[in-house]
């Protein structure tokens, strides 16, 4: 890239070259639009860091460190924080504010953690927590406000449905007016049953039974797996109002883990595995067509967009039967250009990609600055008076 600048006299030259200056700084220290946070183990150490990258793994930046597990991690609808899960005997639900690089611990001492969603705004996190360590004992439904107060319960023991052991796929509506999950009244049982509860909390309506829901962008449907005639496992999608269930794929695609919309709708994304355990990352169209594979291996969830819907990152795990280097990995919408982001020397995983194209506070303050230099400028060109203290 070149650059042909005319330099004038004074301060309103000045200004030109400053205002560049300041702008090409940032574009070297910032050169991609969105990051890319996870997590990455210490070897022999119960001690865990939670980093940023740029989208192609340059700019490894760690953010904090964390004694003790982080199984969650996940963006707020605006790029500037970050929800933290941590495990250490007990879970803890933390908000980081990456502009200052400040915490705020919402909630502590919880038995375990099983999903957490932002609300649309930004102003809230549900979460779905155990009311007692022991595998078997029943979950609850919660949320809390991301700037600190009282936490909310939704769903209680006295609701009208099963007392539910595990949460799943928990997610707002695009209205931010519903939560959807889908949930089991034992462990590893099935079947497990997709439910809608008012973010104010209530009664949970019972929506069909399945697994892996995801909202349409639209909000007017929920997409999820369940058995077929057959038995086998397909994807379906039911109006969110009522109504009956239309087949969206005519392959059967046992589902592991959520479906993922890309950020501009167009086509959502999900993990299979089959009767070997072979997972495979699929890709699909809203509307059910274009069922492409894109990744196969060790894959594991989240899966990822990149806010321009071109790439998606996820984990792999290394084990002796397969070639892959345990870490981060991104591969384009259309399963070109597989490649390792991390240093493939300690176990990374949660890579979740960053929802805003830039960081406001990234920039804001640089392009302050340079437009604060061109007024001067302006005004020492033009004999203009400046503002002065009485």
């Amino acid at each position: 890239m070149g650059f042909l600048l005319r330099i004038s006299a004074g301060l309103g030259g000045l200004a030109v070259v400053a205002i560049t200056c300041v702008l090409l700084v940032g574009k070297a220290q910032y050169p991609d639009a969105s990051w890319i946070a996870y997590v990455s183990s210490r070897p022999r150490s119960n001690t865990y860091d939670i980093n940023r990258m740029n989208s192609d793994g340059t700019q490894v930046e760690r953010l904090a460190v964390v004694v003790g597990s982080v199984p969650l991690l996940t963006w707020s609808p605006d790029g500037t924080m970050l929800a933290i899960v941590s495990h250490l005997d007990r879970d803890a639900l933390t908000v980081m504010d990456l502009a200052g690089r400040s915490q705020r611990l919402l909630v502590d001492s919880v038995p375990a953690i099983q999903a957490v969603a932002w609300s649309p705004d930004g102003q809230w996190l549900a979460y779905a927590a155990r009311s007692a360590p022991a595998a078997g004992e029943p979950a609850y439904l919660y949320r809390v406000p991301v700037g600190g107060g009282a936490v909310q319960q939704l769903i209680g023991a006295a609701a009208s449905v099963p007392e539910l052991v595990t949460y799943d796929s928990l997610a707002y509506s695009p209205d931010g007016e519903w939560l959807v999950f889908d949930a089991a009244s034992a462990p590893d049982t099935s079947p497990r049953i997709i439910y809608r509860v008012p973010v104010g909390g209530g009664d949970p309506v019972q929506v069909v039974e399945g697994c892996c829901a995801g909202w349409s962008p639209d909000g007017t449907s929920i997409l999820y797996g369940t058995a077929g005639e057959d038995g086998r496992r397909y994807l379906y999608r039911i109006p969110v109002e009522g109504g009956a269930p239309v087949p969206v794929t005519t392959t059967a695609l046992f589902v592991s883990g959520p479906i993922v919309w890309s950020p501009d709708g167009e086509w959502m994304v999900f993990i299979t595995f089959d009767e070997q355990s072979i997972r495979t990352l699929w890709r699909m169209r809203a509307d059910g067509s274009e069922l492409q594979q894109v990744a196969t291996g060790t894959l594991q969830s989240p899966v990822s967009w990149s806010p321009d819907a071109e790439w998606l990152a996820f984990p792999m795990y290394g084990t002796a039967s397969v070639t892959f280097q345990p870490g981060v990995y991104r591969v384009r919408a259309d399963g070109r250009d597989l490649e390792l982001l991390t240093d493939g020397r300690s176990s990374s995983y949660v890579p979740v990609w960053s929802p805003a194209l830039d960081q406001p506070w990234r920039m804001g303050p640089l392009l302050l600055a340079g437009m604060a230099l061109v007024l001067l400028g302006a005004a020492a060109r033009h004999g203009l008076a400046l503002p002065r203290r009485l």
